[in-house]
């Protein structure tokens, strides 16, 4: 939380550390293999996967780059709130399911 804090005048430089402790927490679940079945690790999977599609297009929005015009943002926060319905559907389906 301090981190957000002290790096809220860069979001760019919070999503690339946000991916960064994702990555490993990706490499943890492999390595631990902390869920019951192959299944559910598969499903874990899935879910960081797409957690890290959304990050990239936080990526893509905030970045230092030059600024992109309206048009290519609209289309960057549809194609995002698209990966976050399917997320949310997804994880609802598997609820659901189990």
């Amino acid at each position: 939380m301090a981190i957000s804090f002290a790096l809220s005048d860069k979001p760019y430089l919070q999503v690339h550390l946000f991916i960064y402790m994702l990555l490993w927490y990706v490499i943890y679940i492999e390595m631990v293999l902390p869920h019951e079945t192959r299944l559910q690790t598969t499903f874990e999977h899935v879910n960081e996967a797409l957690l890290l599609l959304i990050c990239y297009h936080f990526v893509i929005w905030t970045g230092p780059g030059p600024e992109i015009d309206v048009d290519t943002k609209l289309s960057i926060g549809w194609s995002c709130v698209s990966f976050i319905g399917t997320l949310v559907i997804l994880n609802a389906l598997w609820m659901l399911g189990t």
